[in-house]
This record gives C-alpha cells, structure tokens and sequence, in this order.
C-alpha cells in the first residue's frame, strides 16, 4: 500500500492535496468500476439493477480517494473509511497483495 503520509502536498485547482501521483489509490479502481459500469449500461440484459452494481461502489471509492487526499492535506495522518476497510479486510490476503504490486507497478516510476 502506498503511504500517503510521506507523500508531499500538491496545490491543484487551487487547492492543496496531500498524494503520490505514482502509486494505486482507490480512486483507479473507482474508476474502473464506472468504466465497467458505463459498459455494462449499454448491454440490453444487464441495463439497469447490474451496471448500478458497479457504478454505487465505484462512485463511492473514487470520492473517498479524494476526499482522503484532500483531508490530508491538512491532517497528515487521516485515513478514509475505504483505506481503513482495505487495511484491515482485504490487504492481509496475498491475492490483494499481488494485484497491489502489480498495480503499482504499471503507474510506479521505480518500475520503469
């Protein structure tokens, strides 16, 4: 995971973000979830119930990241509900471990 906490602040659209542009945070897999969700709005069978399936979760992943950033600004050490979910639920298990390094990696300037 990567840390946030020593990731310098940015100022963008006039307002300060503490982020690393160069690792995975939430919002990428925020984003795909409406990529998948915009995708599957347009396949007759799964219009509807389906696609919101993908949209509601990746709506809320993508605000999160933002909103963590944007609070971190100013309290260095804030973790958002969706990174806390992520620390103690998912990141213990090795196939989220593996997804994560690889991930990171694609948007890593160490691994280029």
């Amino acid at each position: 995971m990567s840390n946030d906490v020593e990731a310098p602040v940015h100022k963008f659209l006039g307002v300060y973000w503490r982020f690393d542009l160069y690792g995975v945070h939430h919002l990428y897999y925020g984003l795909i979830f409406l990529a998948l969700a915009l995708g599957l709005s347009y396949i007759d069978a799964v219009k509807g119930f389906v696609s919101w399936l993908f949209y509601v979760p990746g709506w809320l992943m993508a605000a999160d990241d933002v909103i963590q950033h944007w609070v971190q600004a100013r309290e260095r050490f804030y973790k958002s509900p969706v990174h806390q979910f992520y620390a103690k639920v998912l990141w213990p298990m090795p196939w989220v471990q593996r997804l994560n390094r690889w991930a990171d990696s694609l948007f890593s300037k160490k691994g280029k």
